[in-house]
């Protein structure tokens, strides 16, 4: 008996004692946002020192961007589902050769020579690029620096990894080469990655003799000075200034084993624009001659990333949104959004790793998201359209900083 009481208030005690802890663990909106704040405002202080030391500094960084994104996007309506200009395009040259055939005829897939031959160029994608890019930054004590940007154009998503071993080997892009006579497919597949390295920018930006000098694929010119080399490197996730509260909507700062780790995550949302680029889709070509259908798809691709990025231009400053009001609602993980009334979302996570007895910055992970709503099917079952927001642009770089021993230097390059 006394063993069974000392059970019974054992669990009690327990109970207690978890409802305490959970009570404990609950957290108002005001004291979420004022804890985020307290922390930016103490990792501030630190960043102060961190930041003026980054731009004293002699160091150098080299690292690699890749962008994932689908061209594609479009928003929709009720009656028109979304994120399928590509499909629409597409399909829009496939239809134009389907085979005149019966309804049960066609329930087996029965393709015309034309629609085979459109299949065999392995094209048939969603709209999804990638982007590849490299920085090289060098600073010496004097101030000088110097930054070379590396920057492909956007490539299909399924001629990516090609692409890269043929940028990182020479012998795999004579592989691509000399399979190119094999199939109209691998030749477009073969010319497209080779006009993407043949057609790569580099610009160069370095301090020389108190002025700026910048050289894009090897045309040279002075142009104004620009003082502090830390500036071109914020938009890679370098912060110029103080982290700000404003937007922030995670943060976190605290010891590993060898350095600090401090993580800011910001969201800013755009309202809709009153209106939006159309989207001009290139003519069909009358003829099924793969050089036809291969110019049709480059142009398709050229025309997807041009509007892209006029659509993308829409949201700016303008369209902020700084109130949740109607927009959303909830905090933490608990954010409910009214996409019918968000035109856009950008997310960013910066990870900075410092040395906070040095006050050295070591590395930088810096993430970046765009989402927006778009109309699709609610389900398999259920073909009407409803709103769902979805990634469809990210960007993903590591900056590892590196300095010189004692008594070492880096020589800052030349410009040639």
């Amino acid at each position: 008996m006394k063993k069974k009481i000392l059970i019974i208030i054992a669990t009690v005690m327990t109970v207690c004692i978890l409802a305490t802890m959970f009570a404990g663990c609950s957290q108002s909106e005001e004291e979420f946002f004022t804890e985020i704040k307290d922390g930016v405002e103490e990792f501030n202080t630190k960043y102060v020192d961190i930041l003026a030391n980054l731009k004293e500094a002699q160091f150098s960084a080299e690292f690699s961007i890749e962008r994932h994104f689908n061209a594609a996007m479009d928003r929709g309506t009720t009656e028109s589902k979304g994120w399928d200009q590509f499909e629409k395009a597409y399909n829009k040259l496939y239809d134009s050769y389907a085979p005149d055939n019966n309804f049960i005829e066609d329930l087996f897939g029965n393709k015309s020579e034309e629609q085979e031959a459109i299949d065999a160029l392995g094209m048939e994608s969603n709209g999804w690029y990638d982007q590849y890019a490299t920085v090289k930054y060098y600073q010496n004590n004097s101030g000088d620096f110097y930054i070379e940007m590396t920057v492909y154009a956007p490539v299909w998503e399924n001629f990516y990894e090609d692409f890269r071993a043929a940028l990182e080997d020479s012998e795999k892009l004579a592989e691509l080469e000399t399979s190119a006579a094999e199939s109209d497919a691998n030749k477009y597949r073969y010319d497209t990655i080779k006009a993407t390295i043949d057609g790569v920018t580099v610009t160069e930006v370095r301090t020389k003799d108190g002025a700026t000098v910048m050289s894009v694929n090897s045309e040279t010119a002075s142009v104004g000075l620009i003082a502090d080399g830390i500036e071109l490197l914020e938009q890679y996730g370098v912060h110029d200034a103080e982290f700000s509260s404003d937007d922030l909507v995670g943060f976190s700062d605290g010891n590993k084993i060898y350095t600090h780790v401090m993580q800011a995550q910001y969201r800013t949302v755009y309202g809709l624009p009153e209106t939006t680029p159309e989207f001009d889709a290139p003519t069909v070509p009358t003829t099924s001659d793969p050089a036809a259908v291969q110019e049709y798809l480059s142009a398709l691709d050229e025309e997807l990333w041009i509007w892209q990025s006029e659509l993308n231009a829409y949201f700016d400053d303008s369209l902020r949104i700084a109130e949740k009001g109607d927009y959303w609602e909830g905090f933490g993980e608990d954010i409910i959004y009214d996409w019918n009334k968000i035109g856009a979302m950008d997310t960013a996570r910066y990870t900075y790793d410092y040395n906070n007895k040095h006050k050295r910055l070591e590395q930088i992970d810096f993430y970046t998201e765009r989402i927006m709503p778009y109309y699709t099917e609610k389900n398999a079952i259920d073909a009407t359209f409803e709103l769902k927001a979805d990634v469809f642009d990210n960007t993903h770089l590591v900056i590892d900083f590196v300095y010189p021993e004692e008594g070492e230097e880096f020589a800052v390059p030349n410009i040639d």
